[in-house]
């Protein structure tokens, strides 16, 4: 429900395989701690720090082709992934969803209080990721904003 309502708000189609996996993202909600006192990390692929590079507790979404850009709706330097322009985009990718999910699974799995989401700088993909996940499964997670950027984006709309 929640990525049907960005793509009415932003008059966005999903793409073929997305629903699916959104589809599998939400019958997986039921199992998961979503009171779990979480921190998830946006980084930068090259200051990742070393606890975080092991897959069980981060996910590289430059590897897995996730994209932020729509030279249609905004232009990306004037954006974060705080924007929810941003993250509908996102939301249309069924990568995006697989991606959730597959970090719901670890996080989970490991009974983790900490994870990371990297690309290429800390800025879009990595923030949105932290964001959608924070949003969907995990409320009461706080989310670690790695650059000077997003923590100013941060800090313009009232977020600590």
């Amino acid at each position: 429900e929640y990525a049907l309502w960005f793509m009415h708000r932003y008059e966005l189609c999903m793409e073929a395989d997305a629903l699916f996996y959104w589809e599998c993202l939400s019958e997986r909600l039921p199992t998961v701690d979503t009171g779990r006192a979480l921190l998830i990390h946006a980084f930068a692929r090259d200051t990742m720090p070393g606890e975080f590079r092991e897959e069980s507790r981060s996910l590289d979404l430059h590897e897995r082709g996730i994209t932020a850009r729509d030279d249609a709706r905004y232009e990306i330097g004037e954006v974060t992934g705080l924007d929810f322009e941003v993250q509908a985009v996102m939301l249309t990718q069924g990568r995006t969803a697989l991606a959730l999910l597959d970090a719901c699974k670890a996080i989970e799995l490991h009974d983790s209080h900490e994870f990371a989401f990297a690309c290429h700088g800390a800025t879009h993909r990595s923030v949105a990721c932290c964001v959608l996940l924070s949003a969907i499964v995990y409320p009461h997670a706080r989310i670690d904003l790695t650059t000077l950027r997003t923590q100013r984006a941060a800090s313009k709309r009232g977020m600590k």
